[in-house]
């Protein structure tokens, strides 16, 4: 494999990096090539991979750098502020060419650490700034991949600012979990080139505007832009699917032509910057009454005057709770008793099912294994429901929280027991799910630290709060799931084999979707049926013809995939019959579909590359992004595949 190859392992990073440090040798083919030069550059600088200082704020350089940056921080500044928007959470910062942080916003405490500072690798270790600095394009940092241990909470990324060919700077997106490499790198590369773009000058409002859409369609939630007077200036397709952006006459929509009570017009107010929740009701363009949330609001000042607020909001149905990881209860299947949340009639699946009705009575606790949207808590959910348990079902996803708050969120504290408590303390997620049960999602992303305590929890079957000397008695069962090969994990000693067998007292693999075919049509009508009652359509019909597609396609995504395919099908067709023409018209390519995953696992990369072009209509930069790589690099890719913007293949 050639060192360009090397895919990101969280397991072989971290074992890679041990070796490191003890040793000062990375084995081969477990570190990506950029990563394993900056660890050997940290390593020569003499950076302490457990140090935890950073060096003094100097205000005098950072008055200086803002002053001397003045009009491309002017620009720089609402960008970085959509951006944030767009991520959903984190910290953004602006970097000069030489690295001094100049400009930031965080959610995060140890970040502001990093503001008004040179960040080196000599004094602060590996970032994806000082990669992107030695690689001249734009770089990614797993939190694993960084070389200090403190710095290893957060993922981020980074991509230069180019004006007329000259390096003007960096911005960087950190997030502690949420999003993917690619999402990251999309987002950094589209800002940064924005910023450009903006600074360079020309634009005007038109290509201001076109900018601005360009980011927010990255978004992975509805978010819409509004000015002054409380028109909708623009939004990207997640909210358009719920709000109109245009009236009748073609004039842009207000925001309180959605409102059923004028009076919530307060929560979109224009001024100021909030990261809250307020809640409203809004009439959607299916003329159906939905819950709508605020869960963000930043305000965006050009320099010539272009003033609005960018609105991040979750739309749900009247009774759901927002942001709720499960979607809303809707009606089942006549054949499904009500406390099951999963359907199947495959021989594949009947097995799964038995084994879920023979083991839910009881207390022992169990570990699904299965690839990624196979429906593992779903199944988990179904256990708890079928269990009679009295207390709560209660989902923790292992991957999602740092390592320093673990021991926390599982066991909870008392108050005063660090900086940053609950005055009044916090009960942990056990404890909150006494007589009920605890799914641990991701298990194997579970720190070896944490891997001790649950072991002990299993054990003895107490908690005992942070800060306290009481222990207290919890009946808990433990459903654990994970997409990873727990026994390899033994192997290379990244998962403990003793918590392992407490865990796999009963064992359940779910199969992929590709190995249980039969189920994809009740799968798609189950789906279609919960989908429209979410939305208020009517419930379509399918085409037979629909399934023989979907029977030739090897569903990496499994289930999951499956409904995302179903719910897009779904809008686009309005809620009428979903035929083969819907398919090819809005999900696979007539001409390329051939049962594999047309979006970028399995065709070569210049296949991808390629129908990419063809589908942006040469568009380079816009390619460039969905690939969340710089525009060098693609062209240098479709250099070496003998690749032209306007006609694919040469």
């Amino acid at each position: 494999m050639a060192e360009n190859d090397i895919q990101y392992s969280r397991e072989n990073t971290i074992a890679a990096w041990h070796r490191f440090i003890e040793s000062g040798t990375i084995p081969e083919g477990m570190v990506r090539r950029p990563v394993a030069e900056s660890w050997l550059r940290c390593r020569e600088l003499g950076v302490d991979p457990f140090g935890a200082t950073y060096p003094h704020m100097s205000r005098q350089v950072l008055n200086k750098m803002q002053q001397e940056n003045h009009v491309l921080l002017s620009y720089a500044i609402p960008c970085l502020r959509l951006l944030r928007s767009a991520a959903g959470a984190g910290g953004v910062s602006l970097i000069s060419p030489s690295l001094f942080v100049y400009y930031m916003l965080s959610e995060y405490e140890s970040e502001p650490l990093s503001y008004g500072i040179y960040l080196d690798e000599r004094t602060c270790g590996n970032t994806a700034m000082s990669i992107a600095s030695h690689e001249h394009e734009a770089a990614f940092l797993h939190k694993y991949e960084k070389f200090r241990l403190i710095d290893q909470t957060t993922s981020s990324a980074a991509a230069p600012i180019r004006v007329g060919g000259e390096l003007a700077g960096y911005i960087a997106l950190s997030v502690t979990s949420g999003l993917s490499s690619e999402h990251m790198m999309a987002l950094v590369n589209c800002t940064a080139g924005f910023i450009g773009e903006l600074y360079a000058g020309g634009l005007g409002k038109d290509g201001l505007m076109a900018g601005c859409q360009r980011i927010i369609d990255l978004a992975h939630r509805p978010i819409l832009l509004m000015d002054s007077t409380g028109a909708i200036i623009a939004a990207n397709s997640d909210c358009r699917r719920f709000i109109s952006t245009k009236r009748p006459d073609g004039s842009p929509a207000r925001i309180a032509d959605s409102l059923v009570d004028l009076d919530d017009l307060s929560c979109f107010s224009l001024d100021g910057s909030a990261h809250g929740h307020n809640s409203c009701n809004i009439r959607t363009i299916y003329n159906t009454t939905f819950n709508c949330e605020i869960i963000s609001k930043e305000s965006i000042c050009f320099p010539e005057g272009n003033k609005f607020a960018a609105i991040t909001i979750e739309v749900s149905p009247p009774g759901r709770q927002v942001n709720a990881k499960e979607p809303a209860a809707i009606p089942s299947l006549p054949s499904r008793p009500v406390n099951v949340e999963y359907v199947g009639v495959s021989m594949e699946w009947s097995k799964i099912d038995h084994v879920i009705s023979r083991i839910a009575k009881y207390p022992s606790n169990v570990l699904i294994q299965g690839e990624s949207g196979t429906g593992k808590e779903v199944v988990a959910r179904t256990i708890h429901n079928l269990s009679g348990r009295s207390g709560n079902f209660v989902a923790i996803n292992c991957g999602d929280i740092p390592e320093g708050l673990l021991q926390s969120e599982f066991f909870g504290y008392e108050k005063g027991s660090f900086t940053g408590a609950n005055r009044e303390g916090r009960m942990g997620k056990f404890e909150y799910a006494d007589h009920g049960t605890v799914f641990l999602d991701e298990i194997g992303d579970m720190p070896l630290s944490m891997q001790v305590s649950l072991l002990r929890f299993i054990q003895e079957r107490t908690v005992q709060r942070i800060g306290s000397n009481q222990t207290k008695p919890v009946d808990v069962r433990i459903v654990a799931a994970t997409n990873k090969n727990i026994e390899e994990m033994i192997k290379n000693q990244l998962f403990r084999n003793d918590l392992y067998y407490r865990l796999n007292i009963i064992g359940i693999t779910l199969p992929p979707l590709r190995d249980r075919k039969d189920d994809i049509p009740v799968l798609a009508q189950y789906f279609a049926k919960s989908i429209s009652s979410q939305y208020g359509l009517p419930v379509p019909e399918i085409d037979p013809d629909v399934y023989n597609i979907f029977n030739r396609y090897d569903w990496p995504g499994n289930v999951r995939e499956l409904r995302n395919v179903i719910e897009k099908l779904l809008i686009m067709s309005d809620g009428q019959r979903i035929t083969a023409h819907s398919v090819y018209a809005y999900v696979f390519d007539y001409d390329t579909f051939n049962g594999s995953r047309i979006a970028g696992g399995e065709a070569s990369e210049k296949d991808r590359i390629a129908t990419s072009l063809i589908a942006n209509r040469g568009n380079v930069s816009k390619t460039a992004a969905e690939f969340g790589i710089a525009r060098d690099t693609l062209y240098r890719k479709m250099k070496k595949y003998g690749i032209t913007a306007n006609r694919g293949v040469s």
